[in-house]
């Protein structure tokens, strides 16, 4: 196998089909003081990487492979490699206008990480984030580009985008997100120099953003929620179960299994229902556990109690059902203020993800009150021990 080979430079991939993801996850594998390039040119080049790859990967026979690790690594790889080549269909980087996945939180968590406390990761600081204006700006090229070929984000989450810019916009500096690195390193002239560049050239860089959303993207924008409605949306359906699932199956086929199981659970609510309250009409008994105060939390410091309860029985339990725990710890606690940057994501998400600003720790974080962002979700990272809550959850008890 060659010096460049399989898997070895993946975190340095420039934004692909999947831009962020392994970036944001492993920082640390990849220079400090740089972006991505997000450039169509860059990505043309990233591609042609996987494919040689894969064509390497082909060639070689699982079966000699002696070594039971190795044979992992070998079908790891294959199978990252098979499922990000099919993916490509989706084109998802001349279309990637969304408040869960866009740049806007990505890096908005990417920048709580950032590496401060010493005069080089200053200067790699610096350097990093002001390479976003010029990342943002190509972000519209490709999306223009999109809407030559015909792809195109859903109007109801690019408007959801432009509220999170909006909110983004007129967050004061010392409440951003993207503020995070001269809030933890206090030396003054970095604090000077990085604040600077938020509230010149990065704000700057989100105002044409937002504008380009308002006044040419969200027209051309399309009304359908579904992918199908992007040229060969079908086969991105099948080629995103197998990208994110490894497992060859129609999309058909899970979302017939997806209104299967939901028959089955509103059978049990139903019987639920019947049972403890009296009533069979489901969709009457989730109203009335949203809106019904007895099932509601009297307080924020209520709802967070409650929780960090169930989270000690949880630890309780974990050894009597995980052999391996992780080390990374989960912990409960509330929005921080600048988390009103996604207020609006709670629109037409129930269940969503948003990493908590520690690098090291795992964390649940609730949002308590009616003015913060998605109320009802939990969000996890790293630890694995947690799952996510539903909707209404911070405030709802079980019933």
């Amino acid at each position: 196998m060659p010096a460049t080979r399989p898997g070895s430079r993946r975190s340095q991939r420039p934004h692909g089909s999947r831009p962020t993801r392994a970036f944001a996850r492993s920082p640390t594998l990849t220079s400090p003081d740089q972006l991505p390039d997000n450039s169509l040119d860059a990505l043309k080049a990233w591609e042609a990487k996987e494919d040689s790859w894969l064509a390497q990967v082909k060639q070689m026979d699982p079966a000699t492979i002696d070594a039971a690790p190795l044979r992992g690594t070998y079908a790891i790889v294959r199978e990252a490699l098979e499922g990000s080549v099919g993916k490509r269909v989706c084109r998802d980087e001349v279309w990637n206008v969304s408040q869960m996945t866009g740049w806007q939180v990505n890096y908005g968590y990417l920048v709580t990480i950032q590496p401060v406390g010493s005069d080089q990761a200053r200067s790699e600081a610096l350097a990093r984030w002001s390479r976003l204006p010029d990342y943002i700006d190509t972000e519209i090229v490709n999306l223009r580009e999109g809407l030559t070929a015909g792809y195109s984000a859903p109007k109801g989450n690019v408007r959801i985008v432009i509220d999170q810019l909006n909110s983004l916009i007129a967050t004061p500096t010392a409440e951003s997100p993207f503020d995070s690195p001269s809030l933890r390193d206090k030396t003054p002239p970095f604090v000077k120099q990085f604040d600077v560049l938020l509230r010149g050239p990065i704000v700057a860089a989100f105002k044409r953003y937002r504008d380009f959303l308002e006044k040419e993207y969200l027209q051309a924008a399309r009304e359908a929620i579904a992918v199908s409605a992007n040229p060969n949306g079908a086969a991105c359906y099948d080629a995103s179960v197998r990208y994110h699932s490894s497992l060859p199956v129609p999309a058909n086929d899970v979302h017939s299994t997806g209104l299967q199981q939901v028959e089955r659970l509103d059978a049990e609510m139903k019987a639920i229902g019947e049972r403890s309250f009296g009533m069979s009409d489901v969709p009457k008994l989730l109203q009335q556990a949203r809106t019904d105060r007895k099932y509601l939390f009297k307080s924020r410091e209520d709802s967070i109690a409650y929780s960090q309860a169930a989270l000690v029985r949880a630890k309780a339990a974990m050894h009597d059902t995980f052999g391996l725990l992780p080390n990374a710890d989960v912990v409960i606690q509330p929005y921080p203020k600048c988390s009103a940057c996604w207020r609006s994501a709670r629109r037409v998400t129930r269940r969503s993800r948003r990493w908590h600003k520690s690098s090291t720790s795992g964390a649940f974080t609730i949002a308590s009150s009616r003015t913060a962002p998605c109320r009802s979700a939990f969000y996890t990272r790293r630890s694995g021990c947690g799952r996510p809550g539903t909707e209404d959850s911070s405030r709802r008890r079980r019933l």
